[in-house]
């Protein structure tokens, strides 16, 4: 919408009828609209009034074209420079042509952006679009030219190119209008060209076509410029080498890569080179931007970079800076930058460029609330346009509000304000939210000046026990923070502090450890098991001190540290889970999720999501990926039971389903493996389509009764259905060996320990024949043995037999040949002395000898305990089946008790 309230200005009026004069000499036929429209960009842009009206030819060219009213894309302006450059012989020319071409885009984004027909996304891509367009063309022609010069660098007998990265707003493709270009220079590989006169090293080669391009596109001549060119982002910066080879780049990126390049290099693009010189400084690279462990040493530097920003904009009275200033543009950048390197490591997703990539994906994950994202992308688009504004004025890069009556007037009006005081109400009251949502984002919570007293006696006790005070001095302290056991806290605290991860921990881990302790302290002195959870808790930092970003993660989310605490005090095996894998603290910053799982029906879905960031050819990452959805998992449903948000029955049903989901995905893997090498099984059985071609996989005991339990092995068996026949690979295998190898790379995947932990632990005594019989059992084999050999023991195990995955044909026959097994008459006396006989016998087995001595109780295995229960149940599922054919439907324990109380063969629980 055109504001009402912008009056053209006198220079505008003056621009038009230069222009209108020339338009009408052409026969150009003026509508009343345009002479509307041209006053009102003449009045918002003096560079847009004075291209116009000393080149009135190039306007009409642009209004002939169509081209105010319509964008080009990529493709058409590409097409419109090359035919312009393809006949220039030198680089003078070259420079004139790259000039007049960016000044005549230039007019066409201003005019779309200025009249609102462009959103500030569209001008934005429009912007980069055409900055990539001048530097491609011009390095491709000057890299022409200086090759005939000099030679041609090559690698591999194939030419080498430089490769030109395209930092910040470039590589986002979020350019502002009259934005300058953070560019660096990089080739792939040393190397001489060989040369009649004197070799010449590709460094010399290519740091003279990096100047010869900086040149080209920045050098301010009567024809304007280009764009300007800042290199300061590059190693070393101002004092480092214009271009470096790959290999230097990553040896500085190694070693001397500073975290505020990290933030640079997310938005890092690279815009010439070929795509396989591409591919390889991406790969090169990536390592050092994204982290593969959740990183919160990421705040420090945006909070360093603000503070100096903000020294600089007092010094220099900016106050009114709309990019730099409290609550400006660069704030919502940093916010959305410093979440991608926290997580991107572990979610690809978050790898994106631009800010309205990654600020949509932000929500999606959790990491920022719907209405913060809505919020911060309103006002960050909002803030864009007024940037846009000011810098359509002079073709000038500034973001700054203008101080001049007329600059203000105009720039209010032209975004549609009444008068300059609203509008600016709208900035500062836009400014505030960003500002208030990156203040509790970066805020340092060990400032000593926001702390209160109570806080800052927790900081003296650990103050005292570094310095090595006086102990009395430190006991009274303990007591007037509210410790209860002094003595053994003393201990406790000596002892870590003399511990050789403490002692090895390093300046940056003792500083993060400094300001994280004193917050532990005082959320363990408000605890009633104290010396317990402060044992818990010190064990849990020996192991991941040396990590310092998981300090930093504890220290910059009180919220996560207080979690953390209260889950170790109430439950020792969550400490030893987060001691041992401490990618599980990530859970912690979202309480939401952490206390309500979700839907059991979701975990394959979130699993394949995961699984599908994983490279294929990538088996490690793929096992860590696996053994990470387990333990998080694992640690949600733990958490959500220790809150009482899930009966006993739900908690084993969630464990039961992750097991499986984790199961499929692992058969699928190792199918994947073999069937690459050996092919497929060929059979008649075995149906074609099928998602595992005659194999299924029989889930005994917990987890077949969907019993599983927190530290439950697996009970499986195999089986399969297929012929004496070969498979159609390359190698071809016979079908019972191809089953046995896929038995056999799903125990190993399942249960190998790798730097993630173990997956589970495979039982498969319970195959036909034991640990004496094959891994893998024929259906049919498999049925005759449940008919003519099997012990009753075992026809106990068939209870709590399920099939969790397999082709629909084995799934429909080892269900029948169970049905018809438990349904079998028996002799009740000789069936209750088999079972009573084989219960001590598992208890004398499975019993500790001294364990009576100690007066102790086993939960499972003592008499009354567990398996007591899971005996009789059996016992009267074997005995009724026969007579109660719905005894045969379920395989879980508790199901079948309750079937039974409601048929009075036992009596109700009272």
């Amino acid at each position: 919408m055109q504001s009402q309230f912008l009056s053209p200005s006198e220079n505008a009026i003056n621009a038009w009828e230069q222009c209108r004069e020339y338009l009408a000499e052409s026969s150009f036929v003026i509508p009343t609209v345009l002479e509307q429209q041209t006053k009102r960009v003449f009045t918002l842009s003096e560079f847009v009034a004075k291209q116009c009206s000393r080149k009135p030819e190039v306007f009409l060219e642009l209004l002939n074209s169509k081209r105010l009213d319509n964008s080009l894309t990529f493709q058409q302006m590409e097409e419109q420079l090359v035919s312009k450059i393809q006949s220039i012989k030198t680089e003078d020319e070259l420079s004139v042509v790259l000039r007049r071409f960016r000044n005549q885009q230039m007019i066409a984004i201003y005019w779309r952006d200025l009249l609102d027909i462009a959103s500030v996304h569209e001008t934005c891509e429009q912007v980069s679009a055409l900055a990539d367009i001048c530097i491609q063309q011009a390095n491709l022609w000057l890299y022409e030219k200086l090759s005939v010069e000099m030679g041609m660098p090559l690698k591999d007998q194939e030419s080498q190119h430089l490769i030109v990265i395209g930092m910040g707003k470039l590589g986002g493709h979020e350019l502002n209008v009259s934005s300058d270009i953070d560019l660096i220079f990089c080739y792939p590989e040393v190397g001489e060209i060989a040369n009649e006169r004197k070799n010449v090293s590709h460094e010399k080669f290519f740091n003279l076509l990096g100047r010869q391009l900086i040149k080209v596109l920045d050098q301010f001549t009567a024809e304007g410029f280009v764009f300007r060119v800042d290199m300061r982002l590059r190693p070393y910066g101002d004092s480092g080498p214009l271009v470096m080879s790959f290999s230097a780049m990553e040896e500085y990126y190694q070693d001397q890569g500073r975290d505020w390049e990290r933030f640079a290099f997310i938005k890092a693009r690279l815009i010439t080179g070929t795509d396989r010189d591409k591919k390889q400084l991406s790969n090169l690279l990536k390592p050092f931007v994204f982290r593969r462990y959740i990183d919160y040493s990421v705040l420090e530097s945006p909070r360093q970079m603000k503070n100096l920003i903000d020294q600089e904009l007092r010094r220099r009275n900016l106050s009114d800076n709309i990019k730099l200033g409290p609550g400006g543009i660069r704030e919502v950048e940093f916010i959305a930058q410093a979440l991608q390197l926290i997580h991107g490591g572990r979610d690809p997703s978050l790898q994106c460029r631009g800010l309205f990539q990654s600020m949509p994906r932000l929500a999606e994950l959790g990491l920022l609330s719907d209405d913060i994202v809505d919020e911060l992308l309103e006002a960050y688009l909002f803030l864009r346009k007024v940037e846009h504004r000011l810098q359509a004025a002079k073709d000038q890069q500034t973001q700054t509000l203008p101080t001049d009556d007329v600059e203000q007037q105009i720039l209010a009006h032209g975004l549609d304000f009444k008068d300059w005081k609203s509008f600016r109400e709208k900035v500062s009251d836009t400014m505030g939210k960003i500002h208030q949502h990156f203040s509790v984002l970066f805020r340092d919570s060990n400032d000593t000046q926001t702390k209160s007293e109570s806080e800052l006696v927790f900081q003296d006790i650990w103050h005292d026990f570094t310095s090595i005070e006086e102990e009395n001095n430190v006991a009274l302290t303990l007591q007037q923070a509210g410790f209860n056991d002094i003595d053994r806290v003393t201990e406790q605290l000596k002892g870590f502090i003399a511990s050789s991860s403490v002692r090895h921990i390093g300046p940056r881990g003792a500083k993060r450890l400094a300001q994280l302790m004193p917050a532990i302290l005082q959320i363990i002195a408000a605890l009633a098991e104290q010396t317990e959870t402060l044992s818990r808790i010190l064990r849990l930092l020996s192991s991941i001190s040396r990590r310092t970003a998981y300090l930093e993660l504890l220290g910059e989310n009180g919220g996560a540290l207080k979690q953390m605490i209260q889950l170790c005090s109430a439950s020792p095996k969550i400490a030893e889970q987060i001691a041992d894998y401490p990618y599980v603290l990530d859970e912690l910053l979202n309480p939401n999720m952490l206390f309500n799982p979700p839907e059991i029906s979701q975990f394959p879905d979130m699993l394949r999501q995961l699984l599908c960031r994983i490279p294929e050819d990538d088996p490690e990452l793929q096992m860590d990926c696996l053994r990470e959805f387990r333990q998080i998992n694992l640690l949600r449903v733990t958490a959500a039971d220790i809150a009482g948000a899930l009966t006993v029955r739900q908690v084993s049903r969630y464990l039961t389903a992750i097991a499986e989901t984790v199961i499929e995905s692992v058969v699928k893997l190792a199918w994947q493996q073999l069937s690459l090498k050996h092919g497929f099984p060929q059979s008649e059985r075995v149906a074609s389509g099928s998602t595992v071609r005659g194999f299924a996989i029989i889930a005994y005991g917990k987890l077949g009764g969907h019993e599983l339990g927190y530290g439950s092995d697996l009970d499986l068996v195999f089986l399969h259905e297929a012929e004496k026949r070969m498979t159609d690979g390359e190698k071809p295998i016979e079908n019972g060996i191809f089953y046995m190898r896929l038995a056999q790379k799903i125990i190993t995947l399942l249960s190998i320990r790798t730097r993630s932990g173990v997956l589970y632990e495979v039982d498969m005594r319970l195959r036909p024949s034991g640990n004496s019989g094959f891994l893998v059992s024929h259906i049919d084999a498999f049925v005759e043995y449940q008919n003519e050999s099997a012990w009753t023991w075992e026809h106990q195990a068939l209870i709590r037999g399920r099939c969790i995955l397999g082709s629909a044909s084995l799934r429909g026959q080892f269900e029948k040949i169970r049905t018809v097994i438990l349904s079998k008459k028996r002799d009740a006396q000789e069936l209750k002395d088999q079972v009573v006989l084989m219960r001590q016998k598992m208890r004398d087995s499975l019993l500790e000898d001294n364990l009576s001595d100690k007066m102790l109780f086993d939960l499972k295995q003592s008499v009354g305990g567990i398996a007591d229960i899971e005996f009789i149940t059996q016992y009267l599922v074997l005995k009724l089946a026969a007579i109660e054919p719905n005894l045969v439907i379920s395989s879980n324990t508790s199901e079948l008790l309750a079937f039974l109380a409601r048929s009075e063969h036992v009596s109700e629980p009272r």
